[in-house]
Parts: structure tokens; C-alpha cells; sequence
């Protein structure tokens, strides 16, 4: 999970820096060939996280939003969802 690493290293200033951090990370995450597959492996790692890390994780998956990506957030991080 490169992207677990890389936000390691940028604990530090994603406080300051965390707007440019997420557009490049979208970026990657919106990438045609490997773009699905990142997602899938955040969303998979979620509960394995510290708390600061999941939190960004999730707003750049659209976690805290409407639809899809909120259920199968809460479905990889062992919630349960009260969507209808």
C-alpha cells in the first residue's frame, strides 16, 4: 500500500498541506488502469489504520457522502449501514 506509506511520510504536513496532498491523490485514484484497484485496497485496509489516516482515506473515497461508496466503506470497515 503505497499510498498508506506515502501519507506516513506526509503526516506531518497534511494539517497544512492537505488540500494539494488529496488533489494528488484523487488523481490517482481516478486513474483508468490502476485507479479501481487503489480504492479497493484502501477500502479494504480502512480498519487497519490510525484514526488521522482513515479519516483522510475516507473523505478522498467519498466516505462521509451519499450512495455506493458509503456502504462499501462501512461494509470493509465492519459497520453496519442504516441506509435504506
Amino acid at each position: 500500500m503505497r499510498v498508506v506509506q506515502a501519507l506516513h511520510w506526509l503526516k506531518d504536513t497534511i494539517a497544512s498541506d492537505s488540500e494539494r496532498i488529496a488533489t494528488a491523490l484523487r488523481t490517482v485514484l481516478e486513474h483508468p488502469d490502476h485507479g479501481q484497484s487503489i480504492r479497493e485496497d484502501l477500502m479494504a485496509g480502512l480498519g487497519a489504520m490510525p484514526a488521522w489516516m482513515r479519516t483522510f482515506v475516507r473523505d478522498l473515497l467519498d466516505c462521509n457522502g451519499t450512495g455506493a461508496a458509503t456502504g462499501e466503506c462501512d461494509a470493509k470497515n465492519g459497520k453496519v449501514s442504516h441506509e435504506a
